[in-house]
């Protein structure tokens, strides 16, 4: 399943600092789980005012129904982090999709 990021990440569009961090495959449930995660340190844009380079204050864990790859039913699951921007209070959360 490890050939299968960097194909995956270019179709997800995925960027620094996301990655894929494993993918899971079940044949008898014609599944195929895709989990992402960010780079530790990695630092984001403010979702409400744009700032540049906000740190993770922490995260969420999320899951969504992504549409199928062929005949399989897709997931993501993703840590969504609240980033800690210095204009912006309370935190503000990375918005990736609306979850399943």
């Amino acid at each position: 399943m490890n050939d299968l990021k960097p194909f995956l990440e270019t179709i997800l569009e995925l960027a620094d600092p996301w990655f894929i961090d494993e993918i899971t495959f079940d044949q008898e449930q014609v599944r195929i789980d895709i989990y992402l995660d960010f780079r530790k340190g990695g630092t984001f844009s403010c979702p409400l005012c744009g700032t540049n380079g906000c740190k993770v204050h922490d995260s969420t864990m999320k899951s969504w129904r992504h549409m199928n790859l062929f005949q399989y039913k897709a997931y993501l699951h993703a840590r969504l982090p609240r980033v800690d921007c210095p204009s912006q209070s309370p935190y503000a959360t990375i918005v990736v999709a609306s979850p399943e």
